[in-house]
């Protein structure tokens, strides 16, 4: 009777706690003001000039990435190592000098053919060109080509 008189008291007082937490939490929701409320007049003006910097930002970028994709083909730089990446649906792509490209699929499997590719041979980077996601790039080898899209640059390991 004494045990289960404690246990009903644990669990009133973890029911308490409960509803008193869910109620600080709604209150601080309804404290905090909108993000319009926060910014005023200016919001559109910080909409704009974050803008701008992102575009700036994503041109810097590509240009980078072109200027090591450029090194990459005219040195033949072979393909060492295709791994994961920290991002969703990206992967590393690893090259002898050391350069590492972020680099995702154009098209469901796109990985495992470049995977395919680079058991029957060398595998290199050919053309690439300009694509609304980063540049879209070929990586050929004896064994054909195969087109994934260039998102940005890494580290090496």
């Amino acid at each position: 009777m004494l045990v289960t008189m404690g246990i009903v008291v644990i669990v009133g007082v973890t029911a308490a706690v409960a509803v008193l937490l869910l109620r600080r939490h709604r209150r601080a929701a309804q404290a905090a003001p909108p993000e319009d409320a926060l910014f005023g007049a200016d919001a559109l003006d910080l909409d704009a000039v974050f803008s701008s910097v992102e575009a700036e930002e994503v041109e810097s970028r590509r240009k980078l990435i072109a200027t090591r994709l450029d090194l990459l083909r005219r040195h033949r730089v072979p393909l060492r190592r295709l791994s994961g990446a920290p991002g969703k649906a990206v992967a590393r792509l690893g090259f002898a000098d050391g350069t590492v490209l972020l680099a995702r699929s154009r098209s469901p499997g796109d990985m495992a053919t470049v995977v395919r590719l680079q058991r029957q041979g060398s595998v290199v980077v050919g053309q690439y060109a300009e694509h609304p996601d980063g540049l879209s790039l070929d990586l050929t080898s004896a064994g054909g080509t195969c087109t994934v899209i260039a998102v940005g640059l890494d580290q090496a390991d």
